[in-house]
């Protein structure tokens, strides 16, 4: 009988240096919605993925240019110009807002006006209601 309560408790020490040794100390972790810092990660806080609804309402994704302030389009808005297949050039309202990611050469920042230069090609992804598209992510430039 004691060498079995000393079996399994050998097991479980094992067991729980094992588990140290083997989980990432240094990473971003999502906590109820949000990424925490974990040790001392080497990597950027993560933008999306944690607990985010957003990815599924995704219903629109283009590469195109950004433009603002374009003869025939509303002053001060951002747009998308964009291109399909056997038509002419397509043009959407962009709308963004405090849950908008953008990313410009590998920097994450505010949407739009502080990373996001005006006739970039750029991809949004987005969700489109009633002709606007609200942004949920803007990549530009060099950004993976």
């Amino acid at each position: 009988m004691k060498k079995t309560i000393l079996y399994i408790l050998i097991l479980v020490v094992v067991f729980i240096i094992g588990a140290r040794l083997l989980s990432p100390e240094d990473t971003w972790i999502c906590v109820k919605g949000e990424w925490v810092k974990h040790g001392n990660p080497s990597a950027e806080k993560p933008v999306s993925g944690c607990g985010q609804e957003t990815d599924k309402n995704i219903n629109f994704v283009e590469m195109g240019h950004l433009v603002k302030d374009n003869p025939g389009l509303k002053v001060g808005v951002w747009y998308l110009v964009y291109e399909k297949p056997g038509t002419p050039a397509l043009t959407v309202e962009l709308l963004f807002d405090e849950k908008s990611v953008c990313k410009f050469n590998n920097q994450t920042g505010k949407c739009p006006d502080v990373l996001l230069p005006s006739s970039a090609l750029t991809k949004v992804e987005g969700a489109e209601k009633d002709g606007i598209m609200q942004v949920i992510r803007a990549t530009t430039g060099n950004s993976n």
